[in-house]
């Protein structure tokens, strides 16, 4: 019964290497996407849509 015990510890043990692991590499991506956008957009590559000015002209233009 105790080495059935000590095998699931194990188990448990190795799946959250695992997962820190995982952690860990999302976090670097994120890191490295957060550092890539920060170097385009001091370049200024960044193509955002360009905003609008006000409408000028009265709207109306309904049905008669």
């Amino acid at each position: 019964m105790d080495s059935l015990c000590f095998y699931f510890n194990g188990f448990f043990v190795i799946l959250s290497e695992i997962k820190e692991r995982i952690k860990k590499t999302r976090d670097e991506k994120k890191a490295e996407k957060v550092k890539l956008m920060a170097k385009t957009q001091s370049k200024g590559r960044h193509k955002g849509v360009a905003p609008k000015g006000p409408k000028h002209g009265g709207g109306g233009g309904g049905k008669r």
